[in-house]
This record gives structure tokens, C-alpha cells and sequence, in this order.
């Protein structure tokens, strides 16, 4: 007698029929009728408490962040194409003074600050923090740098990267900003940072 297996149940309790190589938060994950099945996938997946502590531990790690830091918020939007990450630190979490590198200084004030990272998949990434400024004993109030980008920047330093890697490989910056959807006066900031610091190594080096 052959044996009949029954299908497994989803354990959001949804059947969604994937495609090969679309990420499940991916729109496109879902066939088309199916939207309603996709909002109440994601609903689930943001109302699950294990599963939203499990997504932002996974960014933390693919985010290559150290304590202090952790995610503390995800946010994804299919209609927007777009994802976002809230990093932050614990209350009473100490800092090294960026002009000295005394460790143990604690967080005078911080400020709100955005960056865009790379895309996920085909959707828009922003890194929204509180950039902290600590009190050193020796050199006063400082604004601590932050380890995925180089002060002052709006990108991060995996995107500015990309940047890079484009321009290099034949791009202009007008291709690259419309590529990246950004304006193409951010690139050539980059770019500016980026050959200023090359001549300055060059003169260095004579």
C-alpha cells in the first residue's frame, strides 16, 4: 500500500509557494494575487517576538557590530522597496574617547543620524542611530565614531565601497547615482574623500 504524505503546514500557518532565489520578505516571494498572504507572512514574522529577536541578532552579526551595539528595531516596507535597521546602545554603556582612547567615558548626549547601506536585495537600506558624544576627563565632550562609517559621511563604509568598486570598474558618477538612487552630488563626495586622502599618502610617502 503506498503511503500517502500529507502536506506540512506552515509554521506562520500560511503556504506560500516561493521562487527560487527571492528572499521570503522579498514582494515577489509571494505569486501575484497573493499580497494579502504576504502582508499577514510579514505581520506575523514583526509579531513574533523569538522570530524578531532571532532577525535582529542575524543583522547584528551581518552587520559586524560589537558591544555596545545591537539592532533594536527592523522595519521592512514591500510597497516602499525599502528596509530599515535601528542600531543603539544600552543605558549606561561606556565609550573610548576618540582623542585619547581612555576607555570607560560615558555618554554625555548623542544625536539621531541616518546612513544608507547597501541594498537588500533590490530594496533600500537605511542605518537610523543615536551617534553618542562622551565626557573625558582630559579632552571634554567628544562625538564618538561610529564603526560602520567614516565621520561625516551618510553612507556606510560597506557603500561607500560599492561606490568605489563601480567607478573603478568604468562607471561614472552620474551611472553610479542613478544605479544607487541618490543624487550624484553625494557620489562625487565620496569620490573627493576618497582621491584627497590618496594624494595625501602620496606627499606623505616622498
Amino acid at each position: 500500500m503506498r503511503r500517502i504524505r500529507r502536506p506540512q503546514r506552515h509554521p506562520m500557518g500560511l503556504r506560500p509557494k516561493p521562487r527560487q532565489g527571492l528572499c521570503p520578505l522579498n514582494p515577489g516571494f509571494f505569486p501575484s494575487g497573493e499580497k494579502e498572504a504576504a502582508g499577514e507572512f510579514a505581520a506575523r514574522l514583526q509579531g513574533s517576538r523569538v522570530m524578531r529577536d532571532q532577525m535582529q541578532e542575524l543583522f547584528r552579526v551581518a552587520l559586524g557590530l560589537a558591544e555596545p551595539w545591537v539592532v533594536s528595531k527592523i522595519e521592512f516596507s514591500g510597497d516602499r522597496q525599502q528596509l530599515e535597521l535601528w542600531l543603539d546602545f544600552p543605558s549606561g554603556s561606556r565609550f573610548a574617547c576618540p582623542e585619547c582612547g581612555r576607555a570607560g567615558c560615558g555618554a554625555y548626549d548623542s544625536t539621531e543620524r541616518t546612513w544608507r547601506h547597501l541594498n537588500f536585495f533590490q530594496h533600500k537600506t537605511l542605518l537610523h542611530a543615536r551617534q553618542p558624544r562622551v565626557e573625558c576627563p582630559d579632552h571634554g565632550v567628544k562625538t564618538v565614531e561610529v564603526p560602520w562609517s567614516r565621520p561625516g559621511s551618510g553612507f556606510t563604509l560597506l557603500m561607500e565601497a560599492f561606490i568605489l568598486m563601480l567607478v573603478q570598474g568604468g562607471m561614472t558618477p552620474a551611472q553610479v547615482a542613478v544605479l544607487i538612487g541618490e543624487h550624484d552630488t553625494r557620489v562625487w563626495r565620496v569620490l573627493q574623500h576618497y582621491v584627497e586622502r590618496a594624494r595625501a599618502r602620496r606627499t606623505s610617502r616622498r
